[in-house]
């Protein structure tokens, strides 16, 4: 059964019927995929499309959605199971439990509306579905930079997620045991095994000396660079589903997980400039540090110079975000508390961006460097030789533009004294 027949022949029917469109649906008449083009994710194919539906009154409506479901071929690959499991979760009980504390309507502005979703650990990928209504109706799209963003732009993503944190930080204050319950239900979404014959240690080391190299003749940093290289002795990418488990620091949030811009929409006014972001794919929501989303999105969005201009005003800006929803007996964390944690744990974002940054560029220039159709039917070896063989030198993916990039990040997080210790040895 092809993705189009399972749609029309049992997804939309048993939303229908579940409620989902409303009570006010009583059949399901049919779905047209249109010509808009989503980005695939790793383990997601995303289809635009309207929904026909007829009321109880005999009228029809038409809903613009858009559909994540399971791409059948990577079964085996990743645990999608855990990736739709926690996305359902984030919009049949996450957000509903949010919007309690959401006096600014915050949420219903800022997220997609959540339509119908399933998640099963069964043998049928196809089982795993996400529907939302689509925000491309509503003004919002993404922006026509697929790298970097400007000031503007950068400015209302950090609204949107320190205000997104904040609320995470409220609920935890006023509900704790609503909130441990949900937080608890959360699946970690690295396979054992899969993450280190995806991505080798040897690709990721390489990665990560590729932003480091550079600067061992460069008198202002070559003296600087001991601790980041002890600490990248340990290029397991393992190390970073630790980080995305590590609870230890002052603040923890339920984190997007994958937060950069790829994963943000838009809204313009007349004269093209932004006036409002949105936040989706909330796949990968893991409970831990907020630097797990800011150091991402500061790293690989924003370009070396902007970054270094304005970073007290960046951090500042998000933290005023925070602080917003966070009234009553709640307390916020101090803004110190936060620039230490993001000073501590920022290393995370490097890490995350050395790998991915490169691989964005390449598929921005028409370069894929993701591994080839048909792997997955090979066993761990077979598929740790092809990524050796796939990924040979990511000293060259993405060009000088790559390098150029992973060098500013490393300059940027030793002039604003980064910690790099390895927590997780």
């Amino acid at each position: 059964m092809d993705i189009q027949e399972h749609l029309t022949s049992k997804v939309f029917p048993a939303s229908v019927e579940s409620g989902a469109f409303g009570a006010d649906v009583k059949r399901f008449v049919c779905f047209k995929a249109n010509e808009k083009q989503g980005t695939d994710q790793f383990c997601s194919k995303v289809i635009f499309g309207d929904v026909t539906l007829e009321q109880l009154t005999g009228d029809r409506i038409i809903v613009s959605v858009v559909i994540k479901i399971n791409k059948p071929e990577v079964k085996g690959m990743l645990d999608s199971y855990a990736l739709f499991h926690n996305e359902n979760l984030f919009y049949k009980e996450v957000l509903p439990f949010l919007k309690n504390y959401d006096t600014d309507d915050f949420i219903s502005t800022s997220f997609p509306e959540f339509v119908y979703g399933t998640a099963s650990p069964g043998e049928n990928p196809e089982d795993n579905i996400i529907i939302m209504k689509d925000l491309t109706p509503k003004g919002f799209k993404l922006s026509a930079d697929r790298l970097y963003l400007n000031q503007k732009h950068v400015e209302l993503v950090l609204d949107a997620i320190g205000k997104y944190h904040g609320l995470t930080l409220k609920a935890q204050s006023d509900n704790p045991e609503k909130f441990k319950e949900l937080t608890s239900q959360i699946k970690p979404t690295f396979v054992s095994g899969i993450a280190d014959v995806m991505f080798p240690k040897e690709v990721n080391l390489a990665a990560l000396l590729r932003g480091i190299e550079p600067l061992k003749n460069d008198g202002a940093y070559q003296d600087k660079l001991a601790d980041l290289l002890a600490h990248c002795d340990n290029a397991s990418f393992k190390w970073l589903g630790k980080a995305t488990q590590d609870r230890s620091g002052p603040v923890n949030v339920i984190a997007h997980g994958d937060f950069h811009r790829s994963n943000v929409l838009f809204k313009y006014d007349s004269n093209g400039e932004p006036v409002q972001a949105a936040l989706f794919d909330f796949a990968t929501i893991r409970l831990c540090s907020p630097a797990i989303d800011t150091s991402v999105f500061l790293f690989i969005n924003v370009p070396a110079d902007l970054r270094k201009a304005q970073w007290t005003n960046f951090l500042r800006r998000y933290y005023d975000a925070l602080c917003s929803p966070i009234t009553g007996d709640a307390k916020p964390p101090s803004l110190t508390t936060l620039e230490q944690d993001l000073r501590e744990r920022g290393v995370y974002g490097f890490r995350v961006v050395a790998v991915m940054a490169p691989m964005f560029i390449s598929h921005m220039q028409g370069v894929d460097v993701m591994p080839p159709p048909g792997w997955e039917d090979l066993d761990d070896e077979q598929k740790l030789k092809i990524m050796m063989e796939h990924m040979p030198n990511l000293l060259e993916t993405g060009g000088t533009k790559a390098t150029e990039l992973l060098v500013g990040v490393v300059k940027h997080m030793i002039d604003n004294n980064f910690i790099f210790q390895d927590r997780f040895e």
